[in-house]
C-alpha cells in the first residue's frame, strides 16, 4: 500500500475531487447542500470526516477531538495553543533526530534547536501545509527513499558498535601487553637487586666482624650456609638437561647455569599468566555476547594470547646477559675455604671492589617505547571516531531529503488534482452515500473496470505494482538464506 493513503486521511476535502476525474457519470460539481435543520446539522457535525477523525475520536477526548478537527472559524485560541504546542514538540523531536548530529559547536546547536522550535511551532499554529508535510514524513519512512535511509542508518549503527568495540578490545590488549613489558622491566631490576644482596651481606658482614671472627665463626658459618645454598643448591631445577650435564665443582658455570633458569622462569611465569588473562577474558566475552556469530567476530581478538609470547624477545638477554660477574666463581670458591679455615686461621684480611655497572635493560627507552604505543593507538582510535563521526553526519544531512520530499509531495497534492488522486477514502464514501440519499448520480459501487485504477485503503487486493514489488522481495529474502 502506498504510504501517501494517510495524506487523504489528513486532507478529506481532497477525496472529494475523484468525484471530477473517474467516469462520465460523475458531475463536474457536487452540491453540498446545507442541512435545513439543527438535527440534522448536528449529526453531520459529530459524522467523522476522515480515517484519521474515525481514529482520533476512539482514542482522545471529544473535546480535543473538537478543537483538532473544528472549522477554521471554531475554537481559533485553543486550536492554536494545541497546534504551537504540538509543532514546538515535533520540531525538537526532529532536531534531535536529524540534526543534532551534523552541528558540533554547543552554541550552534542552542541556535538550531531554538530556530527549529519556533519554525514548526508558527507553522503548525498558522500553516496547514507546514502540519500536512510533518505528517508526511512519518509515512514516507516507508517509502522507497525511506526504506533507504533506515537501511542505511541500520547498517551504519551495526558497524558503528562492534568497530568501536573492537577498538576498545584493542586497546585493553595494547594495555595489557605493555603492562607485562613494564612488568618484566621491573622484575629485572628486582632480579639484580636480589642477585647482589647476599654477597654484599656477607661481605659486610665479614669486614664489619673480622675483629671479632674466632667468637662469630659458628655464626659466619651458619650465614654462609644460606649463601652455600643459595649457589650450590640446584633441586628446583633437577629436571632440566643442563643442570645433569653441568660440572658441579665448577661454581661459576652452576650459579651462572641457575641465574639464567631463574630468569628463564620468570618470563615463562609471565607469558602464562598473559594466556590465563586472555583466556578468561575470551569467556567473559563470549558470555557477554551470546549472539552466535557476532560473538565469535567480536571476540576473537582476545585470543591472541600468542602475544604474551612477546616476553620471550628477553630470553635472548638471559643468556648473553647474566648478571654475574665473571670472577664469581673464583671470589665464592676463596670465601668458601677461608670460612673453612676459620676455625684453624682467624686472621683474615676480606678486600673487595664495588663497580658500577649500566643496566642492561634502560628503562627510559622502554618507557618512550610504552608511550609511543599508546600515542600511535590514540592517534587511530581518533581517526577512527572522526571517520564515524563523518557518516553520522552524512546521514543525518540525508534525512533532510525525506523532508524535502514530503513538502514536494504536499506542493503537487495541493496543486495538481490528478497527482496520485486514487483512493476511495472515508470521506469518499461518506459524499457518495449522502448524494445517494438525495437520489443524485453516485459512484459506488464501482464497476469492474473502474475497480482496476483506483485503491481501497482498507482493502487486502494487491495492485499490480505491489505484487510485483512483493515479488522482488520475497525472490530477494529467499536469496540471502540460499548457501
Amino acid at each position: 500500500m502506498n504510504f501517501q493513503i494517510l495524506f487523504n486521511f489528513i486532507l478529506p476535502s481532497r477525496s472529494s475531487r475523484q468525484l471530477s476525474t473517474t467516469s462520465s457519470r460523475q458531475e463536474t460539481s457536487i452540491p453540498m447542500a446545507r442541512p435545513r435543520d439543527k438535527r440534522r446539522k448536528g449529526r453531520h457535525n459529530k459524522l467523522p470526516r476522515s480515517g484519521l477523525h474515525h481514529v482520533m475520536s476512539l482514542i482522545l477526548p471529544s473535546i480535543v477531538v473538537k478543537i483538532l478537527f473544528c472549522k477554521y472559524w471554531e475554537y481559533r485560541i485553543p486550536r492554536l495553543l494545541t497546534n504551537t504546542l504540538i509543532g514546538i514538540i515535533i520540531g525538537q523531536g526532529l532536531y534531535y533526530i536529524f540534526l543534532d548530529h551534523m552541528i558540533q559547536s554547543e552554541d550552534g546547536k542552542i541556535i538550531f534547536l531554538i530556530a527549529n522550535t519556533v519554525i514548526f511551532g508558527a507553522g503548525w499554529a498558522f500553516c496547514s501545509a507546514v502540519r500536512c508535510t510533518t505528517m508526511i514524513m512519518g509515512p514516507s519512512l516507508i517509502s522507497k527513499s525511506g526504506r533507504t535511509f533506515l537501511i542505511s542508518f541500520a547498517i551504519a549503527a551495526l558497524i558503528t558498535g562492534p568497530l568501536m568495540n573492537l577498538v576498545l578490545n584493542a586497546r585493553e590488549c595494547v594495555r595489557s601487553v605493555t603492562c607485562t613489558v613494564q612488568l618484566q622491566v621491573n622484575h629485572t631490576k628486582l632480579l639484580f637487586k636480589t642477585a647482589a644482596v647476599p654477597l654484599k651481606d656477607l661481605v659486610d658482614s665479614i669486614t664489619s666482624n673480622s675483629k671479632s671472627l674466632e667468637e662469630e665463626s659458628n655464626d659466619v658459618e651458619e650465614d654462609f650456609s644460606v649463601f652455600r645454598t643459595e649457589v650450590k643448591d640446584m633441586s628446583d631445577f633437577a629436571e632440566n638437561q643442563e643442570v645433569e650435564q653441568v660440572d658441579k665443582k665448577d661454581t661459576q658455570k652452576t650459579y651462572s647455569l641457575k641465574t639464567k633458569l631463574r630468569c628463564y622462569d620468570v618470563f615463562e611465569k609471565a607469558v602464562e599468566h598473559c594466556k590465563t588473562k586472555f583466556s578468561d577474558t575470551h569467556k567473559k566475552c563470549m558470555e557477554t555476547i551470546w549472539v552466535p556469530i557476532i560473538n565469535h567476530i567480536l571476540c576473537v581478538p582476545l585470543k591472541f594470547d600468542f602475544l604474551c609470547g612477546i616476553t620471550h624477545i628477553l630470553d635472548k638477554w638471559c643468556e648473553n646477559n647474566i648478571p654475574v660477574a665473571g670472577n664469581f666463581g673464583n671470589l665464592y670458591d676463596t670465601t668458601e675455604g677461608s670460612i673453612d679455615e676459620l676455625n684453624q686461621n682467624f686472621e683474615a684480611k676480606t678486600e673487595y671492589k664495588v663497580t658500577s655497572r649500566r643496566d642492561i635493560l634502560n628503562e627510559e627507552e622502554v618507557s618512550h617505547m610504552i608511550g609511543r604505543i599508546d600515542n600511535e593507538f590514540d592517534h587511530l582510535t581518533t581517526n577512527l571516531q572522526t571517520a564515524l563521526n563523518t557518516v553520522e553526519q552524512i546521514l543525518a544531512f540525508s534525512s533532510l531529503f525525506l523532508l524535502l520530499g514530503a513538502v514536494r509531495y504536499t506542493w503537487q497534492f495541493n496543486s495538481n488534482i490528478q497527482f496520485d488522486n486514487i483512493y476511495i477514502s472515508r470521506y469518499f464514501r461518506i459524499i457518495d452515500a449522502k448524494r445517494r440519499l438525495q437520489k443524485k448520480r453516485t459512484l459506488l459501487p464501482m464497476k469492474q473496470a473502474e475497480d482496476m485504477h483506483y485503491i481501497n485503503p482498507l482493502g487486502l487486493k494487491l495492485t499490480s505494482g505491489e505484487k510485483a514489488s512483493m515479488v522482488t522481495v520475497c525472490l530477494s529474502s529467499c536469496m540471502m538464506f540460499v548457501p
